[in-house]
Parts: structure tokens; C-alpha cells; sequence
């Protein structure tokens, strides 16, 4: 099974290689693969695009949900959330709280509600 451990090492993973730049507004923070790649063409075509990274982000605030009750992980877990969630929370019709809110994704209701 999963442990406590395998979810620390994916956060670090995450906080290293793939949310890249914070100061880039938008899916342009994150990197096309695992190597950290923003700027690759091969890599950072298609399925990779800037609008499609942001569209899937969301996912990796699995991992910080799953190690929010690992003291050990507390500050990656933190740290993932506000590099991911700020993202959706801001202005986003399915999110914010100045719009009625209809929420498309369980994930981005779970993580308001752990973390906001």
C-alpha cells in the first residue's frame, strides 16, 4: 500500500519539478514533465499546453490532501496547496464565493474546505 512516506517523496516531487515558477500567473507556473521543462517544444506541445496544465493541476492537490494529517509533511503539504489552490480560488465562477456557487470538481471543494 500506499505509505506516509511515498506521499512526502510525491510532494517534494512536485514542489521541485513541477510547480516551476509562482510569479507566472495562469497553468505557465507548471512544467510540461517531470524534468521541470517549461519551454521544450516536444514536450510542451499538445496534451502539455499551458491551458491544459492548469486544467490538471487541481490533480496534484490530491497528494496534499492525502498527507494533511502527516505532521512531517505539513509545510510541503502547505506549501503545494497555496502553489495550486489560489489558482482556482481567485475569480473562478465554480469556486468563488461572490458567485453562486456550483462546484465541478469534489477535489477543489475538498482542498477549500481543508485548507481555506
Amino acid at each position: 500500500g500506499v505509505k506516509k512516506k511515498d506521499f512526502r517523496c510525491f510532494l517534494v516531487t512536485i514542489l521541485n519539478h513541477l510547480i516551476v515558477d509562482l510569479t507566472i500567473s495562469g497553468g505557465a507556473c507548471f512544467a510540461c514533465d517531470i524534468s521541470g521543462s517549461i519551454t521544450d517544444k516536444k514536450s510542451c506541445s499538445g496534451s502539455r499546453e499551458v491551458g491544459v496544465r492548469l486544467k490538471h493541476a487541481e490533480y496534484l492537490l490530491i497528494a496534499a490532501i492525502a498527507a494533511r494529517d502527516d505532521l512531517k509533511a505539513k509545510c510541503d503539504v502547505l506549501s503545494v496547496v497555496s502553489g495550486v489552490l489560489p489558482l482556482f480560488a481567485e475569480g473562478d465562477p465554480n469556486f468563488s464565493t461572490q458567485h453562486q456557487t456550483r462546484f465541478k470538481s469534489a477535489l477543489l471543494l475538498q482542498a477549500k474546505y481543508y485548507f481555506y
